[in-house]
């Protein structure tokens, strides 16, 4: 189950609520235990004292009684004396019987009782304890065979000087003592009995249990005889038990047990527990209650508030008011951070805008580039291409000429003999054609001379191409610088998100929602990261073009290097040509100024005439050439006319 950050405040609050109610109960608790079990030992300790006191003193009243008469009998141990001394108020209402058994077996007893004439007292167990004590003894309480009464005996042997004269003894009925424990108030929460070291209950407020050993009268919880108040403070079971010695007693051991419930004696440390219980169940309620409307209004609105600006401002919304910045806690901060994550948002969208228009504004500007340097480039080259194909044509119909008026020389040549006039007018002609070949010749030189020029504009605007393509390839890198400068601010805004999960860290549980808004301000700043990846990507895939474009421009350069290669050869055949045709012009003057050496030279003009054809067809031959490669570079200039403005 996913909570909200006010949930899980709210549920860290009760948790830490709820411990700290917890750990007050258990404080009190002890508190209240111990104060009880202070108490409980002090009453016990006061009540225990106060009656076995009793216990003892009443006893020791009944001993002293018994060593009086001992006394009075040593002075006067006739049965008469005996009688007298026995018969005495103390003594009738201290004992049941009084007593005296002589050492010669005679038995004197008040008040007077019959007995059986085979009785010798010599042989009763309380006269062989006090002789063999030698002092004053007591009996465990037994059952009297007559009056069925709960009696002990009290004896004590009768000397005079070191003879013994006979045993003293008193039986006592214990039913007092048995009034006096039962009164013994513990505030209604236990009863006391008295047992002896055996472990045989003496005294107990049911009669059944009289006379029974300790485990018959609490089979379940078994106490042991002893003095002291362990049980009373560690004991586990359902009662609860404490011992106290009866001091005094002469050859016994008494102890006066007290029995508690352990229910009554803590019901005020039950009560307590209920109380404390219910209060702090209401108490934890009305915190909480109080505390879910504060972490509402301090915590949760807040932060309700910053995740609608964040995912307004992740949805592209850049205007959003980011609330909580004038607070001075972690709200404040978190604020302070989704700010700067909003100016840095702000800042991307405002270079990713300037880098589609430079992107936008550079593919425009390559695109018009192309178009005028292939429009240039057709301007010029292909007029160039042209102007020499012409110029070819025109040398190939001047070549066609030329060998035709060769064989016209060499036909008149031949008929110089017969009509000196007619040659003298060929001479006039072929002087006039040599003139006009040569203007032709030096016309093609100057096409030439111009195409060269041309092809060298050509390269120039190639190279200023390529310049202008290397600043746009540059303009991607700088395009690239900025994009890293991105991917900086982005590192710089993870890193802020990651100490924001640090101070949240710092924070505890207080600031786990904070943690919360600083991952999501790092997997944001991720994000911008990853999209300025893709933003270096596309500007690489432009450097790569503007690369590419180098290359094929400085192809067209090579292209265009090997068209003035083309042009010098051919300004170089046509300068042969036109040094062939001085010749001849020279030739045709010589013929002209001296016509009457025409005879004689006859065979010179035949020569020169064969030599001019031969020229003529190199000369056609050349332009022949010079017409194919114009045709074929006017074609290479078409295709590449043609890939470029298709790239484009």
């Amino acid at each position: 189950m996913s909570l909200n950050i006010g949930s899980r405040i709210l549920l860290a609050a009760a948790m830490i609520v709820v411990a700290t109610f917890t750990a007050f109960i258990l404080y009190f608790d002890y508190q209240q235990r111990t104060y009880i079990q202070n108490a409980l030992v002090a009453k016990l300790t006061e009540s225990g004292s106060l009656a076995t006191a009793g216990i003892s003193n009443w006893l020791d009243g009944r001993r002293l009684l018994v060593e009086s008469l001992a006394n009075n009998i040593a002075r006067d141990s006739s049965p008469t004396n005996v009688s007298e001394v026995a018969s005495g108020e103390a003594f009738a209402e201290s004992f049941i019987y009084s007593y005296f058994g002589s050492a010669d077996g005679v038995m004197t007893m008040y008040p007077p009782d019959d007995l059986p004439p085979e009785y010798d007292p010599r042989q009763r167990p309380w006269y062989a304890d006090a002789v063999s004590v030698g002092d004053s003894t007591l009996t465990e309480p037994y059952t009297d065979a007559s009056t069925g009464q709960l009696i002990v005996t009290a004896t004590t042997p009768v000397f005079d000087g070191s003879n013994l004269l006979g045993v003293v003894g008193g039986d006592i009925d214990i039913g007092i003592l048995g009034d006096l424990v039962r009164s013994i108030d513990l505030g209604g929460i236990g009863y006391g009995f008295l047992v002896n070291d055996q472990g045989t209950v003496l005294i107990h407020p049911s009669a059944e249990f009289t006379l029974k050993p300790l485990p018959e009268v609490f089979p379940d919880d078994t106490p042991t005889v002893k003095e002291g108040m362990e049980n009373i403070i560690d004991g586990t079971g359902d009662q609860l038990f404490t011992f106290f010695r009866v001091n005094g007693l002469p050859s016994v051991n008494w102890y006066l047990g007290f029995a508690l419930d352990r229910d009554a004696a803590y019901a005020s440390l039950t009560e307590f527990r209920y109380t404390a219980i219910i209060t702090a169940i209401i108490a934890i309620l009305a915190i909480m209650g109080l505390m879910g409307l504060l972490v509402r209004i301090w915590v949760s609105r807040p932060v309700m508030s910053m995740t609608s600006a964040m995912t307004r401002l992740a949805n592209g919304q850049r205007d959003v008011d980011v609330p909580g910045t004038e607070l001075k806690d972690e709200i404040g901060a978190m604020a302070a951070a989704v700010l700067v994550f909003k100016n840095n948002a702000a800042e991307v969208d405002r270079l990713a805008s300037e880098n589609e228009a430079a992107t936008r504004h550079a593919a425009e500007a390559r695109r018009r580039a192309m178009e005028q340097m292939a429009d240039n480039f057709e301007k010029s080259v292909l007029s160039i291409v042209e102007t020499v194909a012409d110029a070819a044509e025109k040398t190939q119909l001047v070549a066609t000429q030329l060998s035709a008026n060769a064989e016209e020389s060499t036909a008149r040549a031949a008929a110089v003999s017969s009509a000196a006039n007619i040659t003298t007018e060929n001479v006039q002609a072929v002087a006039s054609a040599t003139e006009e070949l040569s203007a032709a010749i030096r016309e093609i030189g100057a096409q030439v001379t111009q195409s060269i020029e041309v092809a060298t504009e050509a390269v120039s605007g190639v190279n200023s191409t390529s310049a202008t393509v290397t600043e746009l390839a540059e303009a991607a890198e700088r395009i690239g610088k900025v994009v890293g400068l991105i991917q900086d601010i982005a590192g710089q805004t993870n890193l802020l998100a990651l100490n924001a999960t640090i101070e949240a860290a710092r924070a505890g549980d207080a600031g786990k929602g904070f943690a919360v808004v600083a991952g999501e301000v790092k997997s944001l700043a991720n994000q911008t990261d990853k999209a300025t990846g893709d933003i270096q990507v596309q500007v690489d895939g432009i450097q790569g073009s503007s690369n590419r474009s180098v290359s094929e421009i400085r192809s067209i350069s090579g292209t265009i290097e090997r068209i003035n290669e083309f042009c010098n050869a051919i300004a170089a055949a046509v300068e042969q040509q036109g040094a062939a045709t001085q010749e001849i012009a020279d030739s045709v003057q010589r013929a002209a100024s001296g016509t009457q050496e025409v005879s004689q030279n006859v065979s010179a003009v035949s020569d020169t005439a064969n030599m001019v054809s031969e020229e003529a067809n190199s000369l056609l031959s050349s332009s022949q050439e010079l017409r194919k490669l114009a045709q074929r570079l006017r074609e290479e200039v078409i295709g590449f006319l043609k890939s470029v403005r298709d790239n484009d």
